[in-house]
């Protein structure tokens, strides 16, 4: 029998925490995992996923990662590169750039209709 705990809001199964959004909507995180091991590097564990529609973050770093991530830029859009201190610009529509989400990175301007989809 699975061993489930309310913590915070979000049920807790075998160290597993699922939002909310997760939960209602089990089809998609299914598909989001299977994207995610298909297209990133075998060795890179993520236990979070992010999935943003036409958002620019400001510069930030951060909380409650570890760091390593990867983002992919999907949709109709031009500009919005993901901008790192230790990189600078990085091109990530259609393909998964690798950053470290503990350093300042923030979404450069864009036109058109920008989704992301961030793993960590």
């Amino acid at each position: 029998q699975r061993r489930k705990i309310i913590e915070n809001g979000r049920r807790r199964c075998h160290g597993v925490v699922a939002s909310q959004f997760a939960r209602s909507r089990p089809c998609l995180t299914r598909e989001l995992v299977r994207f995610g091991r298909a297209h990133l590097p075998k060795n890179f564990k993520f236990t979070s996923i992010q999935l943003n529609h036409n958002f620019a973050s400001a510069l930030h770093v951060d909380d409650y990662n570890s760091g390593p991530s990867y983002l992919c830029g999907l949709g109709n859009f031009s500009g919005g590169e993901l901008w790192t201190l230790e990189h600078g610009p990085m091109k990530c529509k259609r393909a998964f750039v690798h950053y470290d989400g503990t350093e300042p990175h923030a979404t450069l301007p864009f036109k058109g209709e920008r989704y992301t989809l961030v793993f960590f």
